[in-house]
């Protein structure tokens, strides 16, 4: 009986032991787990149950943004939760109004947004949020940076008229010593790279020998994908290389390899003697690169185009250069004829719920205005006339995009538009979905609800009557 006794009591004592073992690596690995996640926490005023958006740079050379979270402003704060490799800069956006930072893996990041309305007045586009950090660190990515960027703003005022004269090389040489021998800034790569490449582009602006450039900065060096002043001396140093190539004595040898023969991986060489430069992946980065920068002038074959980079983003050398082709190539459909028309539903200034699906079967003819914008408006007068001539073969619906709505509703009484307008209803993605990047824009939807251009005839140009016309012959 005592033996059965000491075997039961240890017993439970063996299951204690188990326990708290279990409860213990339970919490080692939800600490690890949340250590490994990055935490943006905020807070901002006036904008109580507004939706905030978290995003992040897909890829610097198209500037492509992936979603990583949505969250609703609740007593004036948010946080985000999310999981990033290295330093990553991400795009919080409240409406039509974004910030950006630099965020690394497994920080806690605490800001205060703010919007200035006399700041952002009469932008429709690229209107800002102040960002503050709290409890800023001297060592953080954004407080560098930040630190920089002062730092390089002070040279280029005090240097601009040597800069403009082609006179600046000693003093540029002198900034650039100083900046890149600075601890501060070589303590994070990131940061490092940073400096590194905006330097570089101070040296290319200043007519630094371009050679010497090539051999310091891009020869044999690795592909930074992931810093944009990287990307953005990329692109300056090769303005309109690809073109030149194309239009030069070897550009008939190069079209032939790459519109004619399908022989990409020889005209990789090519772009690599041309380049001197030894890295496969670079000279290919290069090419869908500057296929997207002739895309549309005329001077490259567009099926030829899409093939290449449809094969380099299913068997880049890279998945970088993978990921950058499928960027571009989703982007170029938007301009094609194969692209569905995004979907909307809206309200007019009767507070009726329009859908553009109530227009299957005709051209849609689509335009965004605003009412304090001059020229949108007095193309809206013309668009009048247009809809009266063409309007039952053709629907015009034209939305607006004032951020208040009793601004629209003024505006088509007064002016008595009395096709289909429609307010856009502080829907952003309407913006998004179609691209819109100035006001006014018009789109033109076919009658099968693809988009035929979303860069369509406008309502002043002399052949817009002649092109109506002739649309529904």
């Amino acid at each position: 009986m005592v033996e059965m006794q000491i075997s039961f009591s240890r017993l439970n004592f063996d299951f204690s032991i188990m326990r708290l073992l279990l409860l213990l690596i339970t919490s080692l690995i939800f600490v690890t787990s949340y250590a490994n996640e990055t935490i943006i926490k905020g807070n901002i005023k006036n904008f109580e149950d507004k939706t905030i958006r978290l995003t992040a740079i897909s890829d610097y050379f198209t500037n492509t943004e992936v979603k990583l979270a949505t969250k609703t402003i609740k007593n004036g704060t948010f946080q985000f939760s999310t999981t990033v490799e290295g330093v990553v800069q991400v795009k919080l956006t409240i409406e039509d109004k974004s910030t950006q930072l630099y965020i690394e893996e497994g920080k806690v990041y605490n800001i205060s947004l703010s919007f200035d309305e006399e700041w952002n007045r009469n932008k429709i586009y690229d209107k800002e949020l102040s960002i503050a950090f709290s409890f800023p660190q001297t060592d953080d990515v954004n407080q560098l940076i930040k630190k920089f960027n002062g730092e390089y703003s002070d040279f280029f005022e005090k240097n601009a008229v040597l800069l403009a004269r082609k006179q600046g090389e000693k003093s540029v040489e002198e900034f650039v010593a100083a900046v890149t021998n600075k601890t501060v800034y070589n303590s994070n790569q990131f940061v490092k790279t940073y400096v590194e490449y905006t330097c570089a582009g101070l040296k290319d602006a200043a007519y630094f020998s371009k050679s010497k450039l090539n051999a310091q900065y891009l020869n044999n060096r690795k592909i930074n994908y992931d810093n944009k002043e990287y990307v953005y001396f990329f692109n300056q140093f090769y303005d309109n290389k690809f073109k030149r190539l194309i239009l030069g004595s070897k550009g008939s040898e190069f079209l032939k390899l790459l519109t004619l023969e399908n022989n990409t991986p020889q005209a990789i060489k090519l772009i690599q003697s041309e380049l001197k430069n030894e890295s496969t992946i670079f000279a290919e980065l290069f090419l869908i690169k500057g296929i997207y920068d002739v895309y549309f002038e005329g001077i490259f074959n567009q099926k030829s185009a899409l093939k290449i980079l449809t094969e380099v983003s299913k068997n880049g050398k890279s998945k970088e250069n993978k990921h950058i082709a499928s960027n571009i190539l989703t982007m170029l459909s938007f301009y094609g004829k194969e692209i569905k028309a995004p979907t909307f539903e809206l309200y007019n200034h009767k507070d009726e719920l329009i859908s553009l699906s109530e227009y299957n079967g005709k051209y849609v003819y689509l335009n965004f205005w605003a009412s304090w914008n001059i020229i949108s408006v007095k193309q809206m007068q013309i668009i009048r006339v247009l809809q009266q001539r063409h309007g039952e073969k053709i629907a015009f619906i034209s939305i607006n995009l004032d951020d208040n709505k009793a601004d629209y509703k003024a505006a088509v009484d007064r002016f008595k538009f009395n096709w289909t307008t429609l307010h856009y209803g502080n829907d952003f993605t309407v913006k998004e979905n179609y691209q819109v990047k100035t006001i006014p824009s018009y789109v033109l939807i076919g009658p099968d609800g693809t988009i035929i251009s979303n860069e369509a005839i406008r309502p002043d140009d002399s052949g817009a009557e002649l092109f109506l016309h002739n649309l529904t012959k």
